[in-house]
C-alpha cells in the first residue's frame, strides 16, 4: 500500500498548523503595538494637561491638581482591580454560554462602585468648602461630577483590552484624548484654566466615547440577577488583594505629592510634579505592558502552565528592562534641558530628583512582571505584602529626609521604595518556584 496519500496530508496538516501559528504570531504582536498605541495616547493627555496646566496657571495649581489626580488613579484602580482585571483574568475559565452573563455582573459592580466614588467625592468636596481650600473644593466637587464618565471609559477600554481588542480601545482613547486637549487649550488660551476646569476636561472628554461604546457594545452584556452575587464574590476573592496591593502603590508614589504639600506647601508639591513629570514620557511603554501583562500572562498559564508563565516572565522583564535602562540614560543625559524646554526654569532646577524618581520608576517597571504573575498564579496576597514594605519604606525615608534635602527627599523615598517592592517580588515568586524548571 502507497504511503504518499497518508504523507501528503501529514504534510498538508503541518503546513496549516504552521500557517496558523504564524497568523496568531502576528495577531499577537498586531495587538501589542496597538495596546503601546492605545496607551500613548492616555499617557499623553495626562501629560500635556500636567504641562498646559502647569505653564498656565502655576505651581499651586498643579499642585492642587496633582493630589485630586491621585484621587482619580486611586478610582480607577478600585475599578481596575474589584472589576475589570478579575473579568480579564477568570472569563476564559468559563464556559462560553456564562460569559456574557458574567461580563454583565461585572458591570453593573462598576456602576454601583461609581456611584458610591460620586456621592464621597462630592461630599468631600462640600465639607472642604467650609474647612478647607477653595481651589482644593472645586477641584473635588468636579472630580466628583466626572467620576462616573472617567470610570465608564476605563471600563470600556479595558474590556477591549481583555477581549484582545487593542483598536477599540485605541478609538475610545483617542477620541476621549481629543476632545480632553481641545477644551483644555481652549481654556488656557482664554484665561479659565485651573485645577478644577482641568479635572473637569477629564469628565467630558470621557463622556461620549464611553456612552457611544457601551450602546454599541450592549450585546455583549446580559444581565441575570441570579449571577450577581456569584459574580461578586467570584471577583472579590481575587480583587481585594490586587486592590489592596494597588492601593498601596498608588500611595507608594503619592504620599510624595501628600507629604510634601503637608510639610513644605503645595507649591513644592508642584514644583516636585513639574521637575519629574518628564519621566511620564515613558508612561506609554509601562502602562502598556501594564495592560498588556495580565491577559497575556494568563493565557499562557492556560496554555502551556508554568512553563509558559515563565517563558512570557523573563521575555517581558528583558524587554522592559532595556527599554527603561534607556530611557534613564536619556534623563542622565538631557532630562534638565527637556523640563526647562517643556515646563519652565522654575521646574528645571533639580536634575538629581529628576534622576533619582526616573531609576525609581526603572526599578518599580522591572518588579511589574513578577507581581502579575504572583496576581495571575493566585498569590494576590502576596503582592499586597510587598506593596506594603514598599510604602512603609517610601514614607519613612521621605520624612526622615525633607529637612535635609527638600523635594529631593520625595525621589530618594520613591527610588528605596520601589527598588525594596520590586526584589520582595523576584524574591517571592523565586521561592514559590515559578523560575524553576522542576515546577514546570
Amino acid at each position: 500500500m502507497s504511503v504518499t496519500p497518508i504523507t501528503s496530508r501529514m504534510d498538508k496538516r503541518l503546513f496549516e498548523n504552521s500557517r496558523w501559528r504564524r497568523l496568531g504570531g502576528r495577531l499577537i504582536a498586531a495587538n501589542s503595538v496597538m495596546t503601546l498605541a492605545d496607551q500613548v495616547v492616555v499617557s499623553a493627555a495626562n501629560f500635556v494637561t500636567t504641562v498646559v496646566l502647569g505653564r498656565a496657571a502655576g505651581p499651586e495649581a498643579l499642585g492642587v491638581y496633582a493630589v485630586v489626580f491621585s484621587i482619580s488613579v486611586m478610582l480607577l484602580s478600585a475599578q481596575e482591580s474589584l472589576c475589570s482585571l478579575p473579568y480579564a483574568i477568570q472569563f476564559r475559565k468559563l464556559p462560553a454560554s456564562r460569559r456574557s452573563a458574567y461580563a454583565g455582573s461585572t458591570l453593573v459592580q462598576a456602576s454601583l462602585l461609581a456611584m458610591i466614588c460620586t456621592i464621597v467625592l462630592v461630599a468631600s468636596g462640600l465639607i472642604t468648602s467650609v474647612v478647607g481650600s477653595q481651589s482644593m473644593s472645586i477641584a473635588l466637587l468636579a472630580m466628583g461630577l466626572s467620576t462616573p464618565l472617567v470610570l465608564l471609559r476605563d471600563f470600556a477600554r479595558r474590556h477591549c483590552l481583555a477581549h484582545l481588542r487593542s483598536h477599540q480601545a485605541l478609538v475610545i482613547d483617542a477620541l476621549s484624548t481629543g476632545i480632553q486637549l481641545s477644551l483644555l487649550v481652549l481654556l488656557a488660551a482664554r484665561g479659565w484654566l485651573n485645577a478644577g476646569t482641568a479635572v473637569a476636561t477629564m469628565g467630558i472628554g470621557a463622556a461620549l466615547s464611553g456612552v457611544v461604546w457601551l450602546l454599541a457594545s450592549k450585546s455583549q452584556f446580559t444581565l441575570r440577577r441570579r449571577s450577581l452575587r456569584g459574580d461578586l464574590f467570584r471577583n472579590l476573592r481575587l480583587g481585594k488583594w490586587v486592590f489592596a496591593s494597588h492601593l498601596c502603590s498608588i500611595i507608594n508614589c503619592y504620599s510624595v505629592h501628600w507629604l510634601l504639600a503637608w510639610l513644605l506647601g503645595a507649591g513644592a508639591a508642584g514644583v516636585f510634579v513639574g521637575s519629574t513629570a518628564i519621566v511620564q514620557l515613558a508612561s506609554p511603554f509601562i502602562l502598556g505592558m501594564h495592560n498588556l501583562l495580565s491577559p497575556r500572562i494568563a493565557e499562557a498559564e492556560s496554555e502551556s502552565g508554568t512553563r509558559g508563565v515563565r517563558r512570557v516572565l523573563l521575555a517581558t522583564t528583558a524587554c522592559i528592562a532595556t527599554v527603561m535602562v534607556l530611557f534613564c540614560l536619556g534623563i542622565a543625559i538631557s532630562g534638565q534641558w527637556l523640563t526647562a524646554a517643556i515646563f519652565g526654569s522654575e521646574f528645571a532646577g533639580y536634575p538629581l530628583t529628576t534622576l533619582l524618581f526616573a531609576v525609581g520608576v526603572c526599578s518599580a517597571t522591572i518588579g511589574m512582571p513578577a507581581d502579575r504573575v504572583l496576581w495571575v498564579s493566585g498569590h494576590p496576597a502576596a503582592s499586597f505584602r510587598t506593596a506594603v514594605v514598599g510604602l512603609v519604606v517610601t514614607v519613612t525615608v521621605t520624612v526622615a529626609l525633607v529637612s535635609p534635602l527638600g523635594i529631593t527627599a520625595g525621589a530618594v523615598g520613591i527610588l528605596i521604595g520601589y527598588l525594596t517592592t520590586a526584589v520582595a517580588r523576584w524574591l517571592t515568586i523565586w521561592q514559590l518556584g515559578i523560575l524553576s524548571e522542576a515546577s514546570s
